[in-house]
């Protein structure tokens, strides 16, 4: 029997309630018995770790750069001190250059942004600029022998389509660790170079990983397990591919409607495996991707024959591989619940928007008596009592003839909830996956659709190689 199974778990909990949180994160890994200490006590408090939904950051023009800054959706005590003004507060007055400040990923309270490649953490104001993403120095993806047409066999830079997805656990082994990776796709203009009857993607599948460890970009090879699930004539699509991470594994979708998994922030993440993705409706959106408490989600929007709007989840058996259906959800009541305009009580709605110019002050954690910190707004919002609650019921008697889609925000990362805004009013809701209960949210700024949404939850732990913003 090991010494520390000896001592009694007050015993334990006073030696670990003394380490820096970062430390205390990486202890909680050490094993079963320290993990349900650290949690059961609240050692680690939602200040510190991504345990809470803060808010919504999202974009309504990718395509314009200069309207490509994000908006920050919270309840206004988040608001006030979350900022989504990149340009000011990271870049340009800390003598950064100007660079693109589109969010192309996040994860657990990190932010990916532009094609320039800067990580910024808006709760603690840490940030950096990557080094220049290395096109041309290296080899082109390299495709089996019998994946070649006149001799094409590799995919080179030209020819990519580029996707990028940021990894970060706070709770990992290395807290402080993070990760960008490069996932090479194949542009379908390009398509009809290679045979169509290739395994795809290839095995090995060369990717370019950013380390912030080492602080350069290297090439590392992922070799597939289990048997290929597509083919380069399977390839469908070269736009954004959603990505998620959750619990060693980054889950990411492939043009070819599957999910790949890749094994990542271990000593074992140079494999990856193929989970093909359940039939889907002929005429949908989507498929998205996203986690809750119970897992990995998929989900894809469709409409009935009726033209009523569905929403329709599936839920990962991550010891099977297969997807199991979750939820098939039929919009109409939501939808008519928020069929007009009410911006007239824009501002007395629950949650709040900041626009990507305001400059928020930082989180200021005041201190107990007894030198703990306490986080200045701790509470999530009650997705269960909070703000106006609706019961849907579907009425084929007062169906229309058409419904306008709700555009898809995201999964709330620690509950089984779904977020939704009504583009054609600008109404944001969540809809309760377990009750079919309804609350709205408030009203967003969109002016056609929504492009691009992150639901954000702060982390306040010091992250190694971003720097603190000094005002």
């Amino acid at each position: 029997m090991e010494m520390q199974e000896l001592l009694p778990d007050d015993m334990v909990a006073e030696v670990l309630g003394r380490l820096p949180a970062s430390s205390l994160a990486a202890a909680r890994c050490v094993c079963k018995r320290w993990c349900s200490i650290v949690d059961g006590r609240r050692l680690l408090r939602a200040l510190l770790l991504p345990l809470r939904l803060a808010g919504i950051f999202y974009s309504d023009d990718l395509l314009n750069p200069h309207k490509a800054d994000p908006y920050f959706f919270a309840r206004p005590p988040t608001a006030r001190h979350i900022t989504c003004d990149f340009y000011n507060v990271f870049l340009d007055n800390n003598g950064g250059p100007n660079v693109d400040r589109r969010i192309l990923h996040h994860c657990n309270g990190l932010l990916l942004l532009g094609w320039d490649m800067a990580v910024v953490n808006p709760a603690t104001r840490q940030w950096a600029i990557l080094p220049p993403f290395p096109f041309n120095s290296f080899p082109p993806l390299q495709l089996p022998p019998s994946s070649s047409i006149n001799g094409c066999g590799c995919i080179g830079d030209e020819e990519m389509d580029l996707s990028f997805y940021l990894v970060y656990d706070p709770i990992a082994v290395s807290p402080h660790h993070f990760e960008v990776f490069f996932i090479p796709g194949l542009m379908l203009q390009y398509k009809s170079k290679y045979d169509g009857r290739g395994e795809w993607p290839p095995s090995p599948y060369t990717m370019r990983v950013f380390s912030s460890t080492t602080w350069k970009w290297e090439e590392r090879s992922f070799v597939r397990q289990g048997e290929p699930v597509g083919t380069i004539a399977d390839i469908a699509t070269d736009d954004d591919r959603p990505g998620v991470y959750f619990r060693g594994a980054l889950y990411v979708h492939c043009q070819n409607n599957s999910v790949m998994r890749i094994t990542c922030l271990s000593n074992d993440s140079n494999k990856y495996q193929m989970i093909k993705l359940p039939s889907a409706p002929s005429k949908h959106e989507g498929p998205y991707l996203g986690k809750s408490k119970e897992g990995v989600y998929s989900a894809l929007r469709y409409q009935d024959d009726a033209s009523c709007p569905h929403f329709r989840i599936w839920l990962l058996n991550v010891h099977k591989m297969e997807w199991v259906l979750r939820s098939d959800i039929n919009l109409q009541a939501v939808v008519e619940n928020f069929a007009t305009f009410d911006f007239a009580n824009r501002y007395n709605k629950p949650w709040i928007l900041v626009p990507y110019y305001k400059i928020a002050p930082p989180i200021q954690p005041t201190q107990e008596a007894d030198g703990n910190i306490i986080e200045s707004d701790n509470n999530e919002w009650d997705f269960d009592n909070g703000g106006i609650i609706l019961e849907t019921k579907d009425d084929e008697v007062t169906r229309q003839r058409s419904y306008p889609m709700p555009y898809f925000l995201g999964f709330h990362p620690c509950k089984e909830i779904a977020l939704f805004c009504a583009v054609s009013t600008r109404r944001a809701f969540c809809y309760q996956l377990n009750t079919s209960k309804v609350q709205e949210l408030g009203i967003l700024n969109v002016l056609d659709r929504v492009e691009a949404s992150f639901l954000y939850t702060p982390c306040m732990l010091d992250v190694r190689g971003l720097s603190a913003y000094v005002t």
